[in-house]
């Protein structure tokens, strides 16, 4: 979890206007990535996210979800 932080922290450091992470809570404990999710809310509306991920409820605050099934791009409902 700590590389996670690392990470996180040197993505936000230069203040880019796009983030992209991908599978970046797959060593957290459910505590810690809450607290990391709910400072990445924080630029919603500022930057543009990119989250990849195989965890549903990593993506529940997230405007669009893009799904990949059999090769095929799908755009999902939100799940929030």
């Amino acid at each position: 979890g700590e590389m996670q932080r690392i990470g996180l922290a040197r993505a936000v450091y230069n203040n880019p206007d796009l983030l992209i992470f991908d599978e970046f809570t797959s060593s957290l404990d459910l505590k810690t990535e809450e607290g990391i999710l709910e400072n990445i809310k924080r630029y919603k509306g500022e930057k543009t996210i990119i989250i990849i991920s195989h965890k549903l409820s990593t993506l529940k605050d997230c405007d669009r979800i893009i799904e990949v099934v059999d090769g095929k791009i799908q755009e999902k409902n939100n799940v929030g």
